[in-house]
């Protein structure tokens, strides 16, 4: 069983996942419209994007390490968009000479709306089932006193 302090962690990378897909989605308007004004706004969206991916790899590793499992979090990680997650996570944080190259990160999974899509539902799964954990805990630590 994952200890508190673990989960509590886990929380943290959540919420760190969630400040970049926030500044992602903040582009999204724009980027569906193909509006946005420059390269550096490109390039910036982009960069929010592969960080938010990064980010939800660690909260994938996480969850496997402390051996978590739950119905909805666990068909999501069942895709192989987990890979495509990795990939994005050892292209960020790890030099790659062919980081950039279209074949380089994704693999054979393309990098589209339902990818995103299932990017988001799995993190609102994730964020489902740890303020369920931090609700049951509160409610356990309250009994106790």
């Amino acid at each position: 069983m994952a200890s508190s302090n673990s989960i509590h962690l886990l929380q943290q990378y959540a919420l760190l996942t969630s400040i970049l897909q926030d500044r992602f989605h903040d582009f999204l308007p724009r980027l569906s419209k193909r509006r946005l004004r420059s390269e550096t706004e490109r390039n910036e969206a982009g960069m929010y994007l592969c960080y938010w991916f990064a980010s939800l790899y660690v909260v994938v590793e996480g969850w496997q390490k402390l051996g978590l499992h739950d119905p909805d979090v666990d068909k999501l990680l069942a895709s192989p968009n987990v890979e495509f997650l990795r990939e994005y996570r050892d292209g960020i944080f790890r030099f790659d000479e062919n980081f950039l190259d279209g074949d380089a990160m994704g693999g054979s999974i393309p990098l589209n709306q339902k990818t995103v899509s299932w990017a988001e539902e799995l993190y609102d799964a994730f964020v489902r089932y740890l303020n369920q954990w931090e609700a049951v805990t509160k409610c356990g630590a309250q009994q106790m006193q």
